[in-house]
């Protein structure tokens, strides 16, 4: 696929707290992904370990289909089981001690496969692999729902955008306004819960402007570096 320059996390967490039932909190992610991916989204990584094995099969199985007719990839957090009985495209990987030269070969040819990390260490554990297709950087902003963690900073982000040359997205308190300076880390994108999932309030043709904004921000500074 293309550079990755958007991606959505699912954060249905957040809607179950707010008393939601579980059946409406699954429309919901799922009519958000729709609505991102028809707005140009790259990815949309579905994170919900609230649900059980089945709920999330048919979860991931109903995004899938969903997102069909558009370009957008649908991954799973952290479970390969689950994306090859809902027909993902691909799998996304904690970061978390793991030979990936095992296991990759296992999964299908054309599986995205993404690797989160916290600092060069991590980067350090994938490179050379040739399995991993991007990396989520984070956290690179403070965040209430990591209150206390630390934070990268762009800083961070950039030591860790020059430690490879695999595609990095930067996850972690970030906003659409925060593009340029993630953009100047060299790193390709944007990633998050918040940032999408607060899109409910947006018209179309809102999410469709963020998105087109994004991404001429982060094609314009690629093509600023690459010369």
């Amino acid at each position: 696929m293309k550079r990755p320059v958007a991606m959505l996390v699912t954060g249905g967490e957040r809607l179950l707290g707010s008393g939601q039932p579980s059946e409406n909190v699954v429309r919901d992610v799922i009519s958000l992904a729709v609505a991102w991916a028809k707005a140009g989204v790259d990815i949309v990584q579905i994170r919900e370990a609230w649900l059980s094995d089945r709920g999330l099969v048919e979860l991931v199985r109903l995004t899938v289909d969903r997102l069909s007719s558009f370009d957008t990839k649908v991954i799973v957090n952290d479970r390969p089981d689950i994306a090859l009985s809902a027909n993902a495209d691909g799998i996304h990987l904690k970061d978390e001690p793991l030979v990936i030269e095992r296991v990759r070969p296992y999964w299908p040819r054309d599986w995205l496969v993404g690797r989160s990390v916290h600092d060069v260490n991590g980067v350090n554990e994938i490179r050379g692999t040739g399995y991993i297709d991007y990396i989520l950087a984070g956290t690179v902003k403070s965040t209430p729902s990591k209150p206390g963690r630390m934070t990268l900073g762009f800083h961070g982000l950039k030591k860790i955008a020059a430690a490879t040359e695999i595609p990095v997205l930067g996850i972690g308190g970030l906003e659409f306004t925060d593009s340029l300076n993630v953009a100047k880390t060299t790193a390709s994108g944007v990633a998050g819960v918040r940032l999408f999932m607060n899109g409910a309030k947006l018209s179309d043709e809102e999410r469709s402007r963020q998105v087109e904004q994004c991404r001429h921000v982060f094609d314009s500074n690629m093509q600023k570096f690459e010369r």
